[in-house]
């Protein structure tokens, strides 16, 4: 790992993207012989290689906003949650792109999850607590956060007492 690009000032979410190109950088650069033999200098071993392809990936990493266009993505669920309530469809679509948003810019979701919860009150006076209770089930049962991790996130998002509801 670098010098001044720690994993941990990332998202959950923006360090196993950037775990993931380091890891595909690194096979670029020096997985490939016809491919390494065209840059690597005789002094250059595989862990300055592994240096460069760790760069390349917090450089992927640290600019997610434009990888996942979050105000797009919040915008989208913010609009789709209303609508598939007043319709009565499952939330499992807009459970996904919320759970991304979550992995990817927690604070975006928080932002996100907010505005539901306030649009559900105010314009169709569903209670803030029986739209926590849907967007925790729907996100219990089609995401892929792990239980911990989603209800450390939701205790800190919903209304008191509706993050570990049952």
């Amino acid at each position: 790992m670098l010098v001044g690009q720690d994993v941990y000032q990332l998202s959950p979410g923006a360090a196993a993207v950037r775990h993931r190109y380091a890891e595909r950088f690194h096979f670029s650069l020096w997985g490939r012989p016809n491919m390494r033999k065209r840059w690597v200098l005789r002094h250059r071993k595989e862990p300055a290689v592994r240096e460069v392809a760790d760069d390349l990936a917090w450089t992927v990493a640290s600019d997610l906003g434009q990888i996942l266009p979050t105000e797009w993505i919040s915008i989208t669920v913010r609009h789709a949650v209303p609508d598939q309530f007043a319709q009565s469809l499952e939330l499992s679509g807009m459970a996904k792109m919320l759970e991304r948003l979550i992995r990817h810019h927690p604070s975006a979701a928080q932002h996100t999850i907010g505005s539901i919860l306030r649009d559900l009150q105010d314009r169709h006076g569903v209670p803030a607590a029986v739209t926590g209770q849907a967007l925790r089930c729907a996100l219990t049962m089609d995401g892929s956060l792990d239980a911990t991790t989603l209800r450390n996130y939701l205790e800190r998002v919903l209304p008191t007492g509706y993050a570990d509801a049952d």
